[in-house]
């Protein structure tokens, strides 16, 4: 299970251009949240974006494509790019 865990969080490391992207969500976020009326659509929207991208960019990988599809084990990879 150890080696699972470990396979799933290498799959799903951010390369340093994803970083970038990475920070431009956050900082985004931390905008939108600063603000006294903030769009609570806007912050999902926004999040649901960044989701997406993380989703798109690992299943541009072979590897994790593969992975997912596993009926016992695929869950986990998902799992932890959820997280």
């Amino acid at each position: 299970m150890r080696q699972l865990l470990r396979d799933a969080k290498h799959l799903t490391t951010l390369s340093p251009d994803q970083e970038t992207t990475r920070s431009y969500f956050e900082n985004r976020l931390m905008e939108l949240m600063s603000v006294e009326f903030m769009e609570e659509n806007e912050v999902n929207d926004l999040i649901q974006d960044y989701t997406n991208f993380r989703l798109q960019s690992c299943l541009l990988n072979s590897d994790f494509g593969n992975k997912i599809k596993d009926k016992n084990n695929g869950h986990i990879y998902m799992k932890v790019l959820r997280e």
